[in-house]
């Protein structure tokens, strides 16, 4: 391959090259992921597929059916506290996006490491979690394109690494106590510090830490982004919120609590909600960075031939509002596209045939695809339908006043993880 100086990275948006990038057989993470290359290293920094797939085992006995089991009773625990929170407040203006970052790291507190928050209970990120996020994120944003800088980066003022640190000494606190204080609760950590004793070899204590804090991380951001972002188009859509509470109320009858999670999973509805917003905002928007290995000179991806060394990801977010592949209104949200239907009512009014409703399932990939897809996605699936039951069944929701709605998707950032911005809520006990 010729030495130049200039761009080596290209974005696709074609079907063609998704499993060659990331199916089973797909490359290896790129330069990007450079940056997660401290020791330890976390499960989403692992290049190698023979040494990822032996530390995804034990998070895949973490998400299995029996494991998910214990998890329903900590979900369940976190959403009444949630409702009562809202019932305090209720006609009072709150920022349910706050709320739902609020719920879902008290949610992943519990599930990860049995250790509470409380951040729903007081009301606000009590410990400053939240922020962290937020800053290490933008930190990691940016030197992750630039990753020769991680040397230098801790002499930098501004940024100095401070929120990295924060997560390191918040994990080791939490998993000391965790080990100080034995528990035969089968939580996360359970399963990644390998107390059934099936893997060949323990795990360290700071490995299972950092895979463990990547968990909490991870799994509250993305899960309450998503469900901020699918409150805001429901608020978009009073006929998509009303035929939700409509389903929500045939499932689950007045003073029947919504907590049948199995139930959850088949209502056509809500899952229809949960998928199209996934599809206009997938939690990793830009798609996930792999590179042409060196020494093959190129390789063939679906219908390109890339040079070595080239690096290159699957744009999601552009991928997923294709009209070649989502069809009609692709950067609308239409729930109604994910139903079975003989004919289909567009927004507009106008019906037509099932024959022009185009979905590409091969595509839709919002928690990424192959043996390094996302670990958490059916706790996270689990998550979102069980928080908006709860919170639709048991309230009216409605924009704040003085609050332009609009202004939420101006607000939204891709930073890896997806940033978003306020949105102001008034609840009404129904």
């Amino acid at each position: 391959m010729p030495n130049f100086a200039g761009p080596n990275e290209l974005s696709f948006c074609h079907e063609s090259v998704v499993p060659s990038i990331l199916g089973p057989k797909g490359l290896l993470k790129g330069p990007y992921y450079d940056t997660r290359n401290q020791e330890p290293t976390a499960l989403d920094g692992i290049r190698d597929h023979a040494e990822h797939s032996i530390r995804r085992r034990p998070w895949n006995r973490a998400m299995s059916v029996s494991a998910l089991k214990y998890y329903d009773g900590l979900l369940k625990s976190t959403i009444m506290e949630l409702l009562a929170a809202f019932t305090q407040r209720q006609r009072e203006e709150i920022d349910i996006s706050d709320w739902m970052s609020f719920a879902t790291i008290d949610f992943m507190g519990r599930m990860t490491f049995s250790t509470e928050f409380g951040m729903v209970r007081a009301g606000k990120d009590s410990i400053g979690l939240r922020q962290v996020i937020f800053k290490g994120s933008i930190d990691g944003a940016v030197i992750s394109h630039i990753p020769w800088t991680l040397p230098f980066f801790k002499w930098i003022p501004a940024g100095g690494g401070k929120a990295l640190q924060f997560m390191f000494n918040l994990g080791n606190d939490i998993a000391r106590k965790r080990v100080e204080s034995p528990t035969t609760q089968r939580d996360l950590y359970h399963y990644l510090i390998d107390d059934d004793g099936l893997e060949p070899e323990k795990p360290s204590t700071s490995v299972v830490t950092t895979d463990a804090m990547l968990s909490i991380v991870a799994g509250s951001d993305t899960s309450a982004t998503a469900l901020s972002h699918i409150l805001y188009f429901l608020l978009q859509r009073p006929k998509c919120l009303q035929k939700l509470q409509a389903e929500i109320d045939e499932t689950f009858p007045k003073g029947e609590d919504t907590v049948d999670f199995s139930k959850q999973a088949e209502m056509p509805y809500l899952n229809a909600c949960i998928n199209e917003a996934l599809r206009l905002y997938p939690p990793v928007m830009m798609g996930l960075q792999r590179r042409v290995p060196l020494g093959i000179r190129e390789k063939r991806l679906g219908n390109f031939i890339i040079p070595e060394g080239t690096q290159v990801s699957a744009h999601l977010f552009s991928l997923m509002r294709d009209p070649r592949y989502f069809n009609p209104i692709p950067d609308e949200f239409w729930p109604d596209r994910w139903l079975v239907r003989d004919t289909y009512t567009l927004p507009s009014g106008q019906a037509i045939p099932s024959s022009q409703v185009l979905i590409t399932k091969g595509i839709f990939i919002p928690f990424s695809m192959g043996s390094q897809n996302c670990a958490g996605k059916n706790v996270a699936m689990m998550e979102m339908r069980a928080m908006l039951s709860g919170v639709i069944q048991k309230f009216d929701v409605a924009v704040a006043k003085e609050y332009r709605l609009s202004s939420y998707e101006e607000k939204i950032v891709d930073m890896y993880i997806t940033h978003r911005g306020p949105l102001p809520v008034i609840l009404t006990a129904r």
